[in-house]
């Protein structure tokens, strides 16, 4: 019976145990070249800038150890535009999208309030529909209804401010 798994196309070499006790010194060994790569390849523990003074660093940081070349300041002058406007045009859209949400949020159906009439009459007035969309907040608050607000006398000891609208 074949062993499952054993085709060439499945396989592409042999395999290579999880824990095999024998061979422990090889498995060192093979770290020992993956380290020794990583420390070929960089003195320094690079990351991603994430910010443009990270980026603006890790430029000043890479010019002091390699010599300066003017392709090489060519570059890094282009990378820190690049991220600039990178970072420009993030800022703008987050900006574009709070004046939309903004304007979504002005733009939803408000809670309607119902006018209140008088027993005696069979219609509404204009005045009770015009108090009713005020107290709602679809409408400004008209002078003349400022006007019937009661004032506290002059001895509570508070600061009253009324608010025209325009």
């Amino acid at each position: 019976m074949a062993i499952p798994l054993s085709n060439p196309m499945v396989s592409s070499g042999p395999a290579i145990p999880l824990n095999d006790t024998t061979n422990a010194g090889q498995t060192t060994a093979n770290t020992a070249k993956v380290v020794d790569w990583t420390s070929a390849a960089s003195v320094v523990d690079w990351s991603t800038p994430r910010k443009a003074s990270d980026l603006c660093g890790q430029l000043k940081l890479f010019t002091e150890l390699s010599p300066d070349h003017n392709t090489q300041r060519l570059l890094f002058r282009k990378v820190k535009k690049a991220f600039s406007e990178k970072s420009f045009l993030l800022a703008s859209s987050q900006q574009q999208v709070r004046v939309l949400e903004a304007r979504v949020k002005r733009m939803a159906p408000r809670k309607k309030k119902s006018v209140q009439t008088d027993p005696n009459t069979k219609f509404a007035n204009i005045r009770d529909i015009k108090r009713a969309q005020e107290d709602a907040g679809e409408r400004l608050i008209s002078p003349s209804r400022i006007a019937e607000v009661e004032l506290p006398s002059e001895g509570s000891g508070c600061i009253v401010v009324a608010v025209e609208g325009s």
